[in-house]
């Protein structure tokens, strides 16, 4: 039998958001975390629909306004697709007073202006086990058809215009 150990892992996060400058800064952010890291990036909402099934994170970061398809839209069709993962949407308007967020599946939802300071404790609250993992040393794992997937969608990506390595690193 194989050795096991329990180890926290980070919750791989993508972030979401139209300004190159904010994004860059936001990427900033969580990497200062400890227990949160960036899995990728985009700057609109077709792009991290994309980038949510190429690269499954746990957690989405994205502003309620987006180019191409909007942060409340993209959120609701993330959430089809996966039940599990953790959506925070932001908003320069303020919070969402008519309850937009929550209709469209979002877990949480904050003021941009609050999203720095706020982000730690609204992901904690969220937490549900994200972190509890366990994992098997002294053997390696077969790829899997999911890694296989990943390879196909960032062949998509790519085949779309994105550098696949912009998509998972938010660079331009």
């Amino acid at each position: 039998m194989g050795a096991f150990l329990s180890v926290m892992k980070p919750i791989r996060a993508l972030i979401v958001d139209g300004h190159a400058l904010f994004l860059k800064a936001l990427r900033a952010h969580i990497e200062g975390l400890r227990d949160l890291e960036v899995a990728g990036a985009a700057k609109d909402g077709m792009s991290a629909l994309a980038l949510h099934r190429a690269l499954r994170p746990e957690l989405i970061v994205m502003n309620t306004s987006l180019p191409e398809l909007s942060g409340l839209e993209a959120c609701g069709r993330m959430k089809e697709r996966d039940k599990n993962v953790k959506v925070i949407l932001y908003s320069g308007i303020g919070i969402d007073p008519c309850g937009m967020h929550k209709r469209y599946g979002a877990d949480a939802s904050l003021a941009q202006e609050d999203l720095f300071d706020k982000l730690p404790s609204v992901v904690k609250s969220l937490d549900s086990g994200w972190r509890s993992r366990v994992l098997r040393f002294g053997r390696d794992e077969e790829a899997t058809d999911e890694d296989e997937l990943l390879d196909e969608e960032l062949e998509r990506i790519a085949a779309a215009g994105m550098d696949p390595d912009i998509a998972k690193n938010g660079e331009p």
